[in-house]
């Protein structure tokens, strides 16, 4: 059975330098080149026909993009295999890499801030987490490089990098998740003592009408 380089493609400057790394290493390797394109879920049938007719054709127009865009970029890399996959990017390339005879996982890495990748996430750093098989995390580089000039301790060392940082930032959002949630506790106390003060305000003014 012919061992396969899964990438995750998009059509991104981080994609097309992952998918030529990929593909000097498919050659060096024998190992055949699959691009993945992952589009969202198709929009669910609606009980207005209007409404089905409008998201048959958003389905169908995303669909058509996602393969527009890797023909493209398999023309440029002869010999490549093509797949479009459906539903969250990290846990669709997984699911493809785990039924195909996936030797190695690549994608490419766009470089945002810690905050964002809290709160967007990051297909790369999820992609470590939940893949069965080994993932190799690419920034951009132009050109890219050779895979001779990246020896195998350079790949262990970037996969090392890459779960140490997914570690780092789910403790980020659960001590964010923490904080949020102490700050809602205080604030619901803060109202519960001030409606159990409310009463007695009442009654000493009250009490202050009938001495009157």
């Amino acid at each position: 059975m012919t061992t396969r380089i899964l990438v995750g493609f998009d059509g991104t400057p981080e994609a097309r330098s992952a998918a030529r790394f990929a593909a000097q290493l498919a050659v060096e390797r024998r190992a055949r080149l699959l691009l993945v394109n992952v589009i969202p879920e198709p929009w669910p049938n609606s009980p207005l026909s209007e409404q089905n007719a409008a998201r048959q054709a958003i389905n169908e127009e995303e669909h058509s993009t996602a393969e527009a865009v890797l023909r493209a970029e398999a023309a440029e890399l002869v010999g490549a295999e093509t797949r479009v996959a459906l539903g969250k990017p990290a846990r669709a390339l997984a699911a493809v890499a785990a039924e195909r005879d996936v030797a190695l996982v690549v994608v490419g890495h766009r470089d945002r801030g810690a905050l964002a990748r809290v709160l967007a996430g990051s297909v790369a750093i999820r992609l470590v987490q939940i893949c069965s098989k080994p993932v190799l995390v690419l920034r951009r580089c132009d050109p890219p490089p050779t895979p001779a000039c990246i020896p195998r301790s350079a790949v262990v060392h970037e996969l090392q990098r890459s779960r140490a940082r997914a570690e780092i930032l789910l403790h980020l959002s659960l001590l964010l998740r923490r904080v949020l949630l102490a700050w809602g506790r205080a604030g619901r106390r803060r109202l519960r003592r001030l409606g159990e003060a409310e009463p007695a305000v009442s009654d000493n003014r009250s009490a202050r009408q009938d001495d009157g």
